[in-house]
């Protein structure tokens, strides 16, 4: 079956349908696709049954409510991404062709990344294509990797690896973690038994910190807790006053402990790993596909 020569010269197929699939196996929801494209869930098995129309074939077993691809419609799988993938790639280069680089982006960023990484790389992004519009949000891993799969921000970069399988993500930097304590607590005392300060629940960091600490065999539920901030510059603030002691990144920590307004007390062997995200990798704007070279530019020279 020569399904991919089928396909390129098949001039009833409409590329929308190819690209509705893909979305509909990728989220394995028609209801989540359809919320993805801005259609309705109708409006996508429209599309679908279309498509099996114009391939004679049927794309999926429909059986208790759950989806899985015919044999059939894995070869079609395999070959709509390829297609999508040339598509989207002489679409880049007709527009490059024809204009300078210009349009909007939305960058998401997690706490660490947004101001130890994320400076530097939109400072050469802007004086490479000073005609985009650059948005930035800010917030924890969690919030940004949801905003990375509901379309909201189109490229990531976050303190963890993404638990979508819909996400592609590639390590961009790492770090360690350490435990910080105000500078006139005594190394003598127990830091275990001290006020624990951590960022809120969705922290790629408080993730990590807790991971960190079970791999010593301290339970971070078994620690007091008394605050929960969203703020690592907070945070750093509320231990330097002697409020209790934080697990931190060690290059959020370095300026203060610089300063002499906090200490190490334990650094972690552990590498944590900082990831730039994208929802797929085969149809990437040519903004997107700019800025992400940016990306690799920036922090490989460094």
């Amino acid at each position: 079956m020569h399904l991919h020569r089928d396909l390129v010269y098949n001039q009833l197929m409409d590329m929308r349908y190819l690209d509705t699939f893909v979305k509909v196996i990728e989220l394995k929801s028609f209801t989540l696709a359809a919320s993805r494209l801005g259609l309705t869930q109708p409006g996508v098995s429209k599309q679908i049954q279309r498509l099996e129309a114009e391939l004679g074939i049927t794309l999926f077993h429909r059986t208790d409510g759950e989806l899985t691809l015919t044999d059939a419609g894995r070869s079609v799988y395999q070959s709509a991404c390829t297609l999508l993938a040339e598509w989207s790639s002489l679409q880049a280069r007709c527009r490059q062709s024809q204009d300078p680089l210009s349009g909007e982006l939305t960058v998401g960023a997690s706490t660490i990344p947004s101001r130890h990484f994320l400076p530097r790389i939109l400072a050469n992004f802007a004086k490479a294509y000073p005609a985009v519009q650059v948005t930035v949000e800010v917030g924890d891993s969690s919030g940004i990797e949801e905003g990375l799969s509901n379309g909201n921000i189109h490229i990531a970069l976050i303190g963890r690896k993404p638990e979508s399988p819909a996400l592609k993500a590639q390590c961009i930097g790492s770090d360690h973690l350490v435990i910080i304590a105000s500078s006139d607590f005594s190394l003598t005392e127990d830091w275990r038994k001290s006020p624990f300060l951590f960022r809120e629940q969705g922290s790629g960091t408080r993730r990590a910190a807790q991971e960190a600490l079970a791999g010593i065999g301290v339970l971070a539920d078994s620690l007091y807790a008394p605050f929960q901030v969203n703020d690592t510059g907070l945070i750093l603030q509320l231990v330097r006053q002697g409020v209790g002691v934080a697990v931190v990144s060690d290059l959020d920590a370095i300026e203060a402990v610089q300063l002499g307004y906090v200490q190490v007390i334990h650094r972690f062997s552990d590498i944590r790993a900082f990831y730039v995200a994208q929802y797929r990798d085969y149809n990437l704007h040519p903004i997107e596909e700019a800025f992400l070279q940016t990306v690799h530019d920036t922090l490989s020279s460094t």
